[in-house]
């Protein structure tokens, strides 16, 4: 993968990882969810889904093999015109 550029959502990828561009500067990765009330409950559990999804499919794996640190993760949910995001980072 070219340094710097995003990967388009997949069944086991990210819906976006940013490579740093040298070693030791930070990556992120993306995860992006539409909030559906009947399977999520509320905008908060579908971030705990997005996060756990993030988690469960390490996708930090693919940063940190480049020699990204810290890894930022993103979640957002997208309900109609409002948008929730959680960040969390890790060294």
């Amino acid at each position: 993968m070219p340094t710097g550029s995003t990967r388009e959502s997949g069944y086991s990828r990210a819906d976006v990882l940013i490579t740093p561009r040298q070693v030791g500067q930070p990556g992120a990765v993306i995860e992006l969810k539409t909030f559906d009330p009947e399977r999520d409950g509320s905008p908060e559990a579908a971030l705990d889904r997005a996060m756990a999804q993030i988690d469960e499919r390490d996708y930090a794996a693919e940063l940190r093999a480049h020699g990204a640190g810290p890894v930022h993760a993103y979640a957002a949910v997208f309900d109609r015109k409002r948008a929730h995001v959680r960040v969390r980072s890790e060294p």
